[in-house]
């Protein structure tokens, strides 16, 4: 996968929140091989124990959110 950062909006998202920018994380959190369940657009329990453990595991804030600094973590790399 590979993704421009520049063309991917960063709108920060939490539990309940639906849409394309969800997919997208949803779709970065796999790649860095943490599973948020269907990549389906909606972001339910499993992404948000996604999201937990990347932070975590990326010595970021841990709040299960993704704002500006969990997508800064999970673009690194593409």
């Amino acid at each position: 996968m590979h993704l421009d950062q520049a063309s991917i909006p960063n709108p920060t998202l939490d539990q309940g929140a639906q849409g394309q920018d969800v997919k997208n994380a949803q779709g970065l959190l796999l790649a860095h091989g943490n599973s948020p369940g269907p990549v389906d657009g909606i972001f339910g329990a499993q992404t948000l124990a996604a999201t937990l453990v990347f932070q975590e595991a990326a010595a970021i804030g841990v709040d299960g959110q993704i704002g500006p600094q969990t997508w800064g973590a999970l673009l690194n790399h593409f």
